[in-house]
Order: structure tokens, then C-alpha cells, then sequence
């Protein structure tokens, strides 16, 4: 049951998008996905799913696969002063797949930033280790998941900034609903084709990339700021001190 949010923004939560198969039965429907961060030493995002054994090899490798991104990217300049956990919210079922790591990517650089995200808009993409965004499966269910969520919880009426992010790769693939597809020409609903997470980012957040990049960068030299100050440096032994024995 979905436990999220079709409307205003929060901080360190994303709606991403799953499909589900019933016997014969297959649907699309969004799932919350929450991050906490912090000063740290990093050693990659810690998994929730897989550390509990809910989340498959493939899923694990897509979180990898995040954690690479943010080494290839800001590890240049610093060694990343950060802790990240990661979890899919109230989900009690096996999970697996990498068609959340965009998801995955950016609900950490909301918690990391402080930067909301919209919760209109839920996301579906395949991260690569350069920030590109690949192609999933089922793009069709998912975006009609999200879309009977909006009007489920809208009770029959939609907020006109509603809408979902799938890869630029999928665009050929949709078939989507003569409903959803009427919805989209009347401005209700929205699908954005992306294919890098930073036109990702600057839709889910709001804001251009520059920005969301210096704040992130503004983020981690705060946190290593942090991890400095809370070093101690060892105690020196005085001169005068005798060792036991002699």
C-alpha cells in the first residue's frame, strides 16, 4: 500500500516506481524512497534492503553503481566526508532491479543539500557511473500507476503539476492509456523524457544544476569541516613520564 505523497516537497524523500505481478495481473505503483546522511568516512551508501536480505544482486549493484557516480564526480576535489543510508519505505517484499537509482542518487542529494523535492512527480531511470540515464522495463504500467495514485488521491481530480520521469530511451516504447494520453494534452498530467540525472535533478528540484552542484559541494566541505573539528589530537606523554618497569 502506498504510504507516500502526490503533492508539496520534502526533504530526503522521493517517489520512485515499481511494477508488481499478481498471477496474470501486472500494475505499476509508486514507492517512497528515503535517504539519511551524514559526516562520515565513505565506504559506499548503505543498503537497507540488502542488508536485511529484501533486495536482490541487481538492486545492490544499482546502489554501487550510485556510490561511483558521487566518487567519479566529487571525489576529485576531496575525499567524500559522508555516511548514506538508503531504504525503501514500508516495502516488506523482495526488491530487486536498478530502475530506482536515479531515484536512488537524488533523494540522497535532497538530505545531503537540504534541497526539497517535489512529490508530485515521481521518477524511473537506470543511473550509469557518468551520470547518464538508461532505459527500464515497464514504463507504461509505471506511469499509469502514478497516474490512478494522483487521481485516487486527488479524489478523481488531478493538481496539473503531476506527472513522471522516465529515460529518453523509453519514449518509443510508450503505449500508453487513451485516458493518461488526454490527460497529458490537457496540461493535467506530465511524462519528461530525461537522459542525464542533471535535467532529472533540475525537474524534481526546481532549480538549475549549477546551483544543486554548489550546494552539494557547499555540503560536503561542511561535513568536512565537521570530522576535523572532531578530531582530538593524540595525548603526549610528559617528558618526566616512566614507563611501568623501569
Amino acid at each position: 500500500i502506498y504510504k507516500g505523497d502526490v503533492s508539496g516537497e520534502k526533504v530526503g524523500r522521493i517517489n520512485g516506481l515499481a511494477v508488481y505481478r499478481i498471477g496474470d495481473f501486472v500494475f505499476g505503483m509508486p514507492c517512497v524512497l528515503s535517504a539519511v546522511t551524514g559526516p562520515g568516512t565513505f565506504s559506499g551508501i548503505v543498503n537497507i534492503e540488502r542488508k536485511v536480505g529484501l533486495g536482490g544482486r541487481v538492486q545492490q549493484k544499482s546502489v554501487d553503481i550510485v556510490s561511483g557516480h558521487l566518487i567519479n564526480r566529487y571525489s576529485q576535489e576531496m575525499l567524500i566526508p559522508l555516511y548514506a543510508q538508503l531504504v525503501f519505505e514500508q516495502s516488506y517484499g523482495f526488491i530487486d532491479g536498478d530502475s530506482a537509482s536515479v531515484a536512488e542518487l537524488l533523494v540522497i542529494i535532497s538530505n545531503l543539500t537540504g534541497i526539497p523535492i517535489d512529490q508530485a512527480k515521481a521518477i524511473t531511470g537506470s543511473l550509469n557511473q557518468h551520470g547518464g540515464v538508461q532505459a527500464i522495463g515497464g514504463a507504461n504500467y509505471k506511469i499509469e500507476g502514478f497516474y490512478e495514485t494522483c487521481k485516487a488521491l486527488g479524489k478523481g481530480e488531478l493538481s496539473g503539476g503531476q506527472g513522471v520521469l522516465i529515460p529518453k530511451d523509453n519514449i518509443n516504447d510508450l503505449m500508453l492509456k487513451e485516458e493518461v494520453i488526454e490527460a497529458v494534452e490537457r496540461g493535467e498530467f506530465h511524462v519528461w523524457a530525461i537522459s542525464t540525472v542533471e535535467e532529472a535533478a533540475e525537474i524534481m528540484f526546481g532549480k538549475p544544476w549549477r546551483k544543486i552542484d554548489t550546494t552539494i559541494k557547499e555540503a560536503l566541505k561542511r561535513y568536512t569541516e565537521i570530522a576535523k573539528s572532531n578530531k582530538t589530537e593524540p595525548k603526549k606523554e610528559d617528558d618526566n613520564t616512566k614507563l611501568n618497569g623501569d
